[in-house]
């Protein structure tokens, strides 16, 4: 589970400085031979080391898994020292189920504390000991079973958080950030898709005559007719204001604009306005290897002020605006 967002900076600091003071005392213990607590003070050290780091931000996949097999060297060095005949199972094992659980994946963090757990009542040879195989299997068992619950509830709150903040409390469609999240995912694969710029006709006049209200009434059934007349796999956004914006996945501008008109059809037939003549002008632009998703966007933004000066109620593409019109 990810708390990178939810621990403050100070918390890390003082996680650092921790590490530090712990690593400093393991090379005064090994000057000293004692090399049960070099095993302990490294290994606490790393613990709080790596913590440090991944609170700080593991945002890609190979530092996740940077991460991931780091936690799985703590595990083995959390064993080693076990094997030490001074040295007891139990302190070591609750602590790594916590860590592994705060590191890794849910499935990953069971995998590991099963396997740590498993291998320490071996060495410990707690199998000969009912009493004492029990109470460590029981509270192993608590601990995880605790921290898987409390780490799956977390996280679909924090994935309903997240979706939140990628709508628009408005009209229900995903919001600027989440099409500007989206749109750089889209030009990093590679893959071809299209983009359709929209905007409400004569919209301020509507919004001047009868009020902010019913405008905002508009947005909303804007909000619920688009996605009727998408594919699956497409989204709709709100760009800001009246302006909204349509990503088509695995899409050419021909097809682009054949879905703008779909919508744009949609749009002139249903009653979305007090007077029941809203229109919308469109357009479209489909992406060109080496675009970024701003040129993107630039383009789109030309064919649709094309539209609007081609009487508006219209769809144009990109393709069709001359250069001239273009660099307006």
């Amino acid at each position: 589970m990810d708390f990178s967002n939810l621990v403050p900076a100070r918390t890390v600091r003082l996680a650092t400085v921790y590490a530090a003071i712990v690593a400093s005392a393991t090379v005064v213990f090994a000057v000293l031979a004692e090399w049960r607590v070099v095993f302990g003070g490294a290994g606490v050290a790393t613990v709080f080391v790596l913590l440090a780091c991944y609170y700080r931000r593991v945002e890609t996949a190979r530092q996740r898994s940077v991460l991931l097999a780091a936690a799985g060297a703590i595990n083995a060095l959390a064993l080693v020292a076990i094997t030490d005949p001074g040295v007891h199972g139990d302190p070591w094992l609750m602590p790594l189920i916590l860590f592994n659980h705060l590191v890794a994946t849910p499935v990953m963090a069971l995998a590991l504390s099963v396997v740590s757990v498993g291998v320490a009542i071996t060495l410990e040879g707690y199998w000969n000991d009912p009493t004492l195989l029990v109470s460590t299997l029981g509270a192993a068992l608590l601990i995880i079973t605790g921290l898987l619950i409390f780490g799956t509830g977390l996280q679909a709150r924090l994935g309903a958080l997240s979706s939140r903040i990628r709508r628009d409390d408005l009209t229900g469609l995903l919001n600027r950030r989440a099409l500007d999240e989206d749109l750089d995912a889209a030009v990093s694969a590679g893959e071809p898709f299209a983009i359709v710029l929209l905007d409400l006709d004569r919209f301020k006049p509507l919004n001047d005559c009868y009020g902010h209200q019913a405008g905002d009434r508009v947005l909303q059934r804007c909000g619920r007719l688009f996605p009727r007349h998408l594919r699956d796999r497409d989204q709709a956004y709100r760009y800001g204001g009246e302006e909204f914006v349509l990503l088509l996945p695995e899409c050419g501008s021909a097809e682009a604009l054949q879905i703008a008109e779909r919508v744009r059809r949609a749009v002139e037939a249903a009653t979305l306005g007090p007077e029941g003549d809203t229109t919308i002008s469109a357009g479209t632009a489909a992406w060109r290897g080496g675009d970024t998703a701003a040129v993107v966007i630039e383009r789109a933004d030309s064919a649709l002020y094309a539209a609007k000066q081609a009487g508006r109620n219209c769809c144009i593409d990109a393709d069709a605006v001359p250069p001239e019109s273009a660099a307006r």
